[in-house]
Protein backbone atom coordinates (compact mmCIF):
# COMPACT_ATOMS: atom_id res chain seq x y z
CA UNK A 1 0.00 0.00 0.00
CA UNK A 2 1.36 3.30 -0.96
CA UNK A 3 0.94 6.84 0.78
CA UNK A 4 0.91 10.16 -0.96
CA UNK A 5 3.54 11.46 -3.16
CA UNK A 6 5.21 8.02 -3.74
CA UNK A 7 6.22 7.34 -0.04
CA UNK A 8 4.97 4.01 1.38
CA UNK A 9 2.57 4.13 3.56
CA UNK A 10 5.10 3.05 6.92
CA UNK A 11 7.82 5.60 5.31
CA UNK A 12 10.35 6.16 2.75
CA UNK A 13 12.36 2.74 1.73
CA UNK A 14 13.90 3.96 -1.01
CA UNK A 15 16.54 7.09 -1.30
CA UNK A 16 15.26 9.92 -4.18
CA UNK A 17 18.17 11.67 -6.09
CA UNK A 18 19.06 15.61 -5.80
CA UNK A 19 18.38 16.41 -9.88
CA UNK A 20 18.38 19.68 -11.88
CA UNK A 21 14.57 20.79 -11.60
CA UNK A 22 12.61 21.77 -14.92
CA UNK A 23 10.30 23.99 -13.14
CA UNK A 24 7.98 24.80 -16.01
CA UNK A 25 7.74 21.31 -17.22
CA UNK A 26 7.14 19.41 -13.71
CA UNK A 27 4.76 22.56 -12.79
CA UNK A 28 2.12 20.20 -11.61
CA UNK A 29 4.35 18.36 -9.73
CA UNK A 30 5.65 21.31 -8.33
CA UNK A 31 2.06 22.20 -7.16
CA UNK A 32 1.31 18.98 -5.72
CA UNK A 33 4.53 18.64 -3.53
CA UNK A 34 3.87 21.98 -1.98
CA UNK A 35 0.18 20.66 -1.26
CA UNK A 36 1.19 17.77 0.08
CA UNK A 37 3.73 19.41 1.99
CA UNK A 38 0.85 20.92 4.07
CA UNK A 39 2.12 24.35 3.04
CA UNK A 40 -1.09 25.40 0.38
CA UNK A 41 -4.47 24.46 0.97
CA UNK A 42 -5.33 22.62 -2.75
CA UNK A 43 -7.50 25.89 -3.61
CA UNK A 44 -4.85 27.93 -4.09
CA UNK A 45 -3.08 25.65 -6.15
CA UNK A 46 -4.09 27.01 -9.59
CA UNK A 47 -2.68 30.56 -8.64
CA UNK A 48 0.27 28.84 -7.71
CA UNK A 49 0.56 27.20 -10.63
CA UNK A 50 0.57 30.47 -12.56
CA UNK A 51 3.26 32.24 -9.81
CA UNK A 52 5.74 28.90 -10.50
CA UNK A 53 5.39 29.12 -14.57
CA UNK A 54 5.82 32.84 -14.04
CA UNK A 55 9.25 32.33 -11.89
CA UNK A 56 10.39 29.71 -14.56
CA UNK A 57 10.36 32.18 -17.30
CA UNK A 58 13.09 34.04 -15.26
CA UNK A 59 16.63 32.90 -17.39
CA UNK A 60 18.36 33.15 -14.35
CA UNK A 61 16.63 30.54 -11.83
CA UNK A 62 18.53 27.70 -10.66
CA UNK A 63 16.31 24.64 -9.44
CA UNK A 64 16.72 21.34 -7.84
CA UNK A 65 14.47 18.76 -7.77
CA UNK A 66 14.06 15.52 -4.91
CA UNK A 67 12.93 12.55 -7.27
CA UNK A 68 12.01 8.69 -7.02
CA UNK A 69 13.57 6.16 -8.95
CA UNK A 70 10.10 6.10 -10.84
CA UNK A 71 10.38 9.88 -11.73
CA UNK A 72 8.04 11.04 -9.00
CA UNK A 73 8.79 14.46 -7.98
CA UNK A 74 9.12 14.45 -3.86
CA UNK A 75 10.65 17.77 -3.22
CA UNK A 76 11.99 20.85 -5.14
CA UNK A 77 14.07 24.25 -4.31
CA UNK A 78 14.51 26.82 -6.86
CA UNK A 79 15.42 30.56 -7.07
CA UNK A 80 17.49 33.49 -8.72
CA UNK A 81 19.56 36.44 -8.48
CA UNK A 82 17.41 39.24 -6.95
CA UNK A 83 16.90 42.08 -8.65
CA UNK A 84 14.95 45.42 -7.98
CA UNK A 85 11.86 46.51 -9.44
CA UNK A 86 10.05 42.44 -8.66
CA UNK A 87 7.08 42.64 -6.72
CA UNK A 88 9.20 40.40 -3.51
CA UNK A 89 12.23 42.17 -3.98
CA UNK A 90 10.43 45.50 -3.62
CA UNK A 91 8.06 44.31 -0.23
CA UNK A 92 11.29 43.04 1.32
CA UNK A 93 13.59 46.09 0.78
CA UNK A 94 11.10 47.78 3.05
CA UNK A 95 12.32 46.06 6.10
CA UNK A 96 15.48 45.83 5.40
CA UNK A 97 17.75 47.87 7.66
CA UNK A 98 21.17 47.46 5.52
CA UNK A 99 21.94 48.06 2.15
CA UNK A 100 24.34 45.25 1.42
CA UNK A 101 21.80 42.58 1.65
CA UNK A 102 19.99 44.94 -1.29
CA UNK A 103 22.95 43.69 -3.74
CA UNK A 104 24.70 40.39 -4.98
CA UNK A 105 21.59 38.35 -3.18
CA UNK A 106 20.44 35.11 -4.54
CA UNK A 107 16.67 34.71 -3.79
CA UNK A 108 15.71 31.49 -2.84
CA UNK A 109 12.12 31.49 -3.77
CA UNK A 110 10.73 28.06 -3.00
CA UNK A 111 11.60 25.00 -0.59
CA UNK A 112 9.08 22.38 -0.18
CA UNK A 113 9.14 18.70 0.86
CA UNK A 114 6.44 15.96 0.48
CA UNK A 115 5.82 15.38 4.44
CA UNK A 116 6.14 11.90 3.88
CA UNK A 117 10.07 12.75 3.28
CA UNK A 118 10.22 15.76 5.45
CA UNK A 119 12.87 15.50 8.86
CA UNK A 120 15.56 13.26 6.99
CA UNK A 121 17.76 16.00 5.64
CA UNK A 122 16.54 16.68 2.18
CA UNK A 123 14.84 20.17 2.34
CA UNK A 124 18.91 20.93 3.31
CA UNK A 125 20.17 18.72 0.56
CA UNK A 126 18.03 20.82 -1.98
CA UNK A 127 19.19 23.95 -0.09
CA UNK A 128 22.74 23.55 -0.11
CA UNK A 129 22.53 21.93 -4.00
CA UNK A 130 20.60 25.09 -5.23
CA UNK A 131 23.02 27.62 -3.29
CA UNK A 132 26.47 25.84 -4.34
CA UNK A 133 28.12 28.24 -6.97
CA UNK A 134 24.66 30.54 -7.43
CA UNK A 135 27.82 33.08 -7.91
CA UNK A 136 26.28 35.53 -5.37
CA UNK A 137 27.80 36.56 -1.89
CA UNK A 138 24.27 36.05 -0.08
CA UNK A 139 20.89 34.37 -0.13
CA UNK A 140 17.55 35.91 0.83
CA UNK A 141 14.66 34.34 2.23
CA UNK A 142 10.83 34.56 3.37
CA UNK A 143 9.42 31.79 5.77
CA UNK A 144 6.54 31.74 7.81
CA UNK A 145 7.09 33.38 11.29
CA UNK A 146 5.17 30.28 12.86
CA UNK A 147 7.23 27.39 10.50
CA UNK A 148 9.46 26.26 13.64
CA UNK A 149 11.19 23.72 11.76
CA UNK A 150 11.97 25.60 8.66
CA UNK A 151 13.63 28.33 11.31
CA UNK A 152 15.77 25.60 13.06
CA UNK A 153 16.79 24.44 9.43
CA UNK A 154 17.45 27.73 8.27
CA UNK A 155 19.05 28.72 12.06
CA UNK A 156 21.09 25.42 11.69
CA UNK A 157 23.03 27.13 8.21
CA UNK A 158 23.67 30.02 9.75
CA UNK A 159 20.63 32.30 8.65
CA UNK A 160 19.73 35.21 10.79
CA UNK A 161 16.46 37.26 10.88
CA UNK A 162 16.91 40.19 9.33
CA UNK A 163 13.10 41.37 9.84
CA UNK A 164 9.53 39.52 11.45
CA UNK A 165 6.04 39.51 10.74
CA UNK A 166 6.04 41.06 7.59
CA UNK A 167 2.57 40.42 5.38
CA UNK A 168 2.40 39.96 1.88
CA UNK A 169 -0.50 41.41 0.40
CA UNK A 170 -3.11 38.34 -0.41
CA UNK A 171 -1.30 36.38 2.48
CA UNK A 172 -2.69 36.04 6.27
CA UNK A 173 0.15 34.63 7.89
CA UNK A 174 3.59 36.74 8.78
CA UNK A 175 6.68 36.40 7.65
CA UNK A 176 10.12 36.58 8.67
CA UNK A 177 13.04 37.54 6.05
CA UNK A 178 16.24 35.94 6.75
CA UNK A 179 19.55 36.31 4.95
CA UNK A 180 22.99 34.32 4.85
CA UNK A 181 26.21 35.09 4.10
CA UNK A 182 27.29 32.44 1.09
CA UNK A 183 28.42 29.96 1.25
CA UNK A 184 26.82 27.95 3.98
CA UNK A 185 28.39 26.24 7.15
Amino acid sequence: MSGPAGAPANGPTVLPAVVPLDLAGRVDDVVAVEVSGGNLPERLSVSRRAVFLGHAENPEHRGRGLVLPDGTLVGFCYGYPTRAGTWWRDVVDQHLAEDRWRRGTFELAELHVAREWQGRGWGERLLRAVLAGCGEARALLTCKTEAQRAHALYDRLGFVVLAEGIRFTGYPDGYDVLGVELPLR
